[in-house]
């Protein structure tokens, strides 16, 4: 698999393609990958192509300029730990057995570098600073291997018996070897990723996804909420919640949240690609159910779509905007629903979109 689609990053003249036009050239390939781990995974790709053929002229060149320089990353946001490498100026042979394991492009979306130089190697350095282990997938030095990733990629469990995919099957394979992609294949995995349902309401489009429980006593509310947005020309997507699922199957639902505050969060749909969290009440007390629901829904997402609770509307926003103002809390946006279904915006964050 791995091989198949590092093949089609190419065009037949040997020009690298845009992640675009290579994203649709391997759908048949990788149809459940998710479209950030896609874009994660061509960046390192054609970096570490180019850290190979860079190894290549270090080889040649090793007699003129004996060693290598770990160079700072070009990233506005460097990740800190290769940054003891080039903060020390790490410098050592270009035979040194140290790069087999470590070099740019052993951590995903690294965009370090290697200096080519004929000054004094400094093999000292590494005996007072941490050892940065290179991340799973990434271990080889390309250059000397010619293999973009190894075999522990993460992408894949390490055993049928870890697969989310198969959770409460009986009959289980007992192993398998990454080295096959077997899951790749796999009836489980693809029926588990199989499309939403869509369906269109005025000019816009209700998802439900797959893992939806559609017996949830809030289901009823979620997708009057959706068809809501969707009558206004929005698409929505009603996600799940989960209860410690795998990073496969979180990222595959949830990745535009990795990274964030919010990462490991399931809020409850996603409108135009904007995650927002729906709250109901519990509780008579018109006040303290409102606090609840603003508390609760804030774990979640900044945006909240609550239940219209007997309050005037003018003391929502008053507190609302008191929470924000003088306490500093992340409120982008609060809707009400209301009993007919309907939904009117409390709130919006002025520096929000």
């Amino acid at each position: 698999m791995g091989v198949d689609m590092a093949k089609k990053m190419r065009t037949d003249e040997g020009k690298l393609k845009p992640f675009s036009e290579w994203k649709k050239d391997i759908k048949s390939i990788a149809s459940h990958y998710c479209g950030a781990w896609l874009q994660t995974e061509y960046n390192t790709a054609t970096l570490r192509a180019k850290f190979a053929a860079e190894w290549k002229q270090y080889e040649a060149d090793v007699d003129i300029m004996p060693n290598l320089r770990w160079m700072p990353t070009t990233s506005a946001n460097p990740e800190e730990e290769h940054k003891v490498y080039w903060m020390n100026r790490l410098t050592l042979s270009v035979g040194d057995k140290f790069w087999d394991k470590h070099h740019p492009g052993d951590h995903w979306n690294c965009k370090c570098s290697l200096e080519q130089t004929d000054e004094p190697a400094n093999p000292d350095v590494l005996s007072h600073i941490p050892d940065v282990k290179p991340q799973k997938g990434l271990a080889a030095n390309p250059g000397k291997t010619g293999e973009m990733f190894d075999q522990q990629h993460p992408y894949f469990a390490k055993s049928c018996a870890k697969c989310f995919a198969t959770k409460g099957l009986k009959n289980k394979m007992t192993s398998f070897l990454n080295i096959k992609r077997d899951c790749m294949h796999c009836e489980y995995i693809n029926n588990c990723l199989k499309p939403s349902l869509n369906y269109k309401i005025g000019k816009g489009h209700v998802k439900i996804h797959p893992l939806v429980e559609v017996t949830d006593t809030d289901f009823k509310k979620l997708q009057q909420v959706a068809e809501y947005f969707a009558s206004k020309g929005h698409t929505v997507e009603l996600t799940p919640k989960m209860s410690r699922p795998s990073k496969f199957d979180y990222d595959c639902v949830y990745h535009s949240l990795v990274g964030t505050k919010f990462e490991g969060k399931c809020p409850d749909l996603r409108i135009d690609g904007v995650w927002y969290e729906h709250e109901g009440f519990v509780t008579d007390n018109p006040k303290r159910a409102f606090k609840n629901m603003l508390n609760d829904g804030m774990v979640q997402s900044s945006r909240l779509i609550i239940d219209r609770p007997n309050l005037t509307t003018r003391w929502m926003k008053h507190n609302i905007f008191d929470r924000v103002t003088r306490y500093g809390q992340d409120i982008q946006e609060v809707w009400i629903r209301n009993d007919n279904g309907g939904l009117e915006l409390l709130y919006k964050n002025s520096g929000s979109k």
